[in-house]
C-alpha cells in the first residue's frame, strides 16, 4: 500500500458511519490541545518564580535518594539510547510492512524522529529566566526531556502501527513505559517533573498531527476492533487517581504542618516524592488520551481496501451497499 489519494474519497464520510467522528477534526483538536499543554507547562513552571522554586527544590532533593534506588532508575534510563531508539524505529517500520501498510510505518517512524529532534531543539532555544539563585547545574534549562519524549514516542508509534485488536495491550505497555521513564528521570536528577510531562505531551501531539495528515489523504477509516475496552481505561484511571491523589496529599501535608519542613531538606523530599507520583499519573493520562483519540479508527487503509489485505478488511467497517447494486 502506498499513501496515494484514495480513488473514492479523500476524507471519511461520517454520514455513512455516524458512530465514528470526523478524524480530521478529532486529530487536529487533539494535536492542538496537546501542544497547548506543552506551552502551559513551560509557562507555568519554567517562566515563573514559584514554578522554578518548587521544581528546583524537588530536583535538589533527588541527591538524597538512596544509591540503590538511583541505580535502578539509571538502569531504566540506560535502556533508552540511540541504539534502542533506532531498533524501535526499525520494528515500527517492519510492523507496517508486514501489515501491508508501509506508508503508515514510515509515518510512525517520522513521528518518532520529529518528536525527538524537536525536544532537543526546544531544550536549546527555549529561554529559562534566572528568577532564583542556585548552582549552575540546578538552574540549567532542561525542558522538555528528550529521554521522556523518546520513550513516549516509541509507545505512540507502536499504537499507530499495531493491529487494531492489539491496541489496548499496546496502550498499557506505552503508558507504563512513559510513566516509568518520566519518573526515573527525576529520581536520577536528570530532569524536573515539567520536563518529563512536557516531553510526553510533545510526543503525543506529534502523533496526532501525523495522523491528521494521514486522515487528510483518506487513509483513516472507521473500525470497531480498535476500541479499547472501558475496563482497561478504568484500570488506568485507578492507577492515575491513586498516584496523583497521593502526590497531592503529600503537598497538602507539607503546607498544613510546617514542622514537616524541618530539617531544611525535608520540604524538598516531600516535593520530590510528590512530583514523581504526579508525573507517573499524568504521563499515563496523556498516553491514554492518545489511545482514546485514535480508537474509533483503523489507520493506513483507504475506503476500499484491497481484497488481499486481510488485516485491512478485518479492521475496517464495510461501507453500505450501493443503491444501484441493490
Amino acid at each position: 500500500m502506498s499513501l496515494s489519494p484514495s480513488p473514492v474519497s479523500p476524507t471519511l464520510d461520517t454520514h455513512d458511519h455516524p458512530g465514528s467522528p470526523d478524524p480530521t477534526r478529532r486529530f487536529a483538536l487533539a494535536g492542538i490541545g496537546l501542544l497547548a499543554v506543552v506551552v502551559a507547562i513551560y509557562l507555568a513552571f519554567v517562566t515563573t518564580e514559584a514554578g522554578q522554586r518548587i521544581e528546583n527544590a524537588a530536583l535538589h532533593a533527588s541527591s538524597l535518594r538512596g544509591d540503590s534506588v538511583r541505580a535502578d532508575s539509571l538502569a531504566y534510563l540506560n535502556q533508552v539510547s540511540i541504539v534502542t531508539f533506532v531498533a524501535a524505529m526499525t520494528a515500527v517500520a517492519l510492523i507496517g510492512l508486514l501489515r501491508r501498510r508501509p506508508g503508515l510505518g514510515v509515518l510512525a517512524v517520522g513521528v518518532m524522529g520529529a518528536a525527538a529532534l524537536t525536544a532537543q531543539g526546544l531544550k536549546v532555544i527555549l529561554p529559562r529566566p534566572e528568577l532564583i539563585d542556585g548552582p549552575a547545574w540546578l538552574l540549567r534549562n532542561s525542558f522538555p526531556s528528550g529521554t521522556a519524549t523518546v520513550a513516549a514516542s516509541i509507545g505512540i508509534a507502536a499504537m499507530m502501527v499495531v493491529p487494531d485488536r492489539l491496541r489496548w495491550l499496546t496502550l498499557v505497555a506505552a503508558a507504563a513505559l512513559a510513566a516509568i521513564i518520566g519518573q526515573a528521570t527525576q529520581v536520577t536528577g536528570w530532569h524536573r517533573a515539567s520536563d518529563a510531562l512536557g516531553g510526553v505531551a510533545l510526543a503525543a501531539a506529534f502523533g496526532c498531527l501525523g495522523l491528521l495528515a494521514l486522515a487528510r489523504i483518506g487513509y483513516v477509516q472507521p473500525s470497531a476492533a480498535g476500541r479499547v475496552h472501558p475496563r482497561v481505561f478504568s484500570a488506568l484511571l485507578i492507577v492515575v487517581a491513586g498516584s496523583v491523589a497521593l502526590g497531592v496529599f503529600l503537598v497538602a501535608a507539607l503546607l498544613a504542618f510546617p514542622l514537616l519542613r524541618t530539617p531544611g531538606d525535608a520540604d524538598g523530599v516531600f516535593l520530590h516524592t510528590a512530583s514523581n507520583l504526579v508525573t507517573f499519573g499524568l504521563s499515563t493520562v496523556v498516553i491514554a488520551v492518545f489511545a482514546w483519540v485514535i480508537q474509533p479508527y483503523t489507520l493506513g487503509t483507504s475506503e476500499r481496501p484491497a481484497v488481499a489485505d486481510v488485516d485491512d478488511a478485518a479492521d475496517t467497517v464495510p461501507a453500505e451497499p450501493d443503491d444501484a447494486a441493490v
